[in-house]
């Protein structure tokens, strides 16, 4: 156990989004609004909040801020919610949404991955979005082939992907596969002209891993006990603790975008699975450099 919600009253809901920063601290966003007390108020799941903990593991406690306020920069309808989000490795915000995005300067799909330039964060959010990574552009068009989890190597730009369910995505070469499974895009361009060559990079069903993977992070180097971090992490809690409320914003399906794959997905969200994965079993072809 790295992270324990429920002790810290975020038990309702399902962390869909995190991201563990050197300091230690957490940035999180989740699948529903959660009404947190004073001063920090209601939490959208437009949003990414900062936890910073005074401890972790099976006994988690610390304090939450607000890191990121979507609706300060245009995102305002329920199905706008941040399903995953990670850093380009000049440090700037991705995210990706679980329907179609409209904000100030550049409209996306749930496939879609927009770049957000800050000059400000916290309560007063300021800052300018660009189209960064063009899921149509390599393929992935189908209801199924939402991003649905992201992480970013720094050193490289590779992005590594997971998709809502069954994907096939197609550029300099093609990989195919479901929701339990990682694949990684090397970019050749980004943005309006978005061109990857792609590799398989963690086969869930290999390891009998056959559940969704709805958030990750890859820890390059030596495991230790110190990096070690979670594949999924959700809504799992002891009902003789109180909880902060959580406010249901239903689905919007005259979005073309929010369908089946979505609503499976969030009848996902009661489930915990904390898996460590080791690895040594992730390559499939000896030829590529492991994570």
């Amino acid at each position: 156990m790295v992270f324990d919600g429920s002790d810290v009253k975020v038990g309702r809901t399902d962390l869909d989004a995190f991201f563990i920063n050197d300091d230690g601290s957490i940035l999180m966003s989740f699948v529903h609004p959660i009404n947190f007390p004073a001063p920090l108020g209601k939490v959208d799941d437009s949003d990414i909040v900062r936890f910073i903990p005074t401890q972790l593991g099976g006994t988690t406690a610390g304090t939450f801020e607000l890191y990121f306020d979507g609706s300060d920069v245009g995102l305002a309808t329920g199905n706008e919610d941040i399903d995953t989000f990670g850093f380009a490795p000049d440090g700037r915000l991705l995210i990706s949404t679980y329907g179609r995005v409209n904000v100030p300067g550049v409209s996306g799909r749930d496939e879609d991955l927009l770049i957000f330039t800050a000059t400000s964060f916290g309560d007063n959010t300021q800052g300018t979005w660009a189209l960064y990574f063009d899921g149509s552009d390599v393929d992935l068009t189908q209801g199924s082939e939402d991003v649905n989890a992201l992480f970013v190597h720094a050193p490289t730009g590779d992005l590594y992907l997971v998709a809502r369910a069954n994907y096939t995505a197609v550029s300099n070469n093609s990989v195919s596969g479901d929701y339990n499974d990682i694949f990684r895009c090397t970019p050749q361009s980004l943005g309006d002209t978005t061109v990857c060559t792609f590799a398989n990079i963690f086969n869930g069903d290999a390891v009998r891993f056959f559940k969704r993977i709805d958030a990750f992070m890859v820890i390059f180097g030596p495991i230790t006990a110190n990096n070690v971090t979670t594949v999924q992490s959700a809504d799992l809690f002891n009902d003789d603790l109180p909880q902060y409320e959580v406010d249901t914003d239903d689905l919007d399906f005259t979005d073309d975008d929010v369908d089946e794959f979505d609503a499976a997905q969030e009848a996902d969200n009661t489930q915990l699975l904390l898996p460590i994965i080791n690895n040594a079993v992730i390559a499939r072809d000896t030829s590529l450099p492991l994570p």
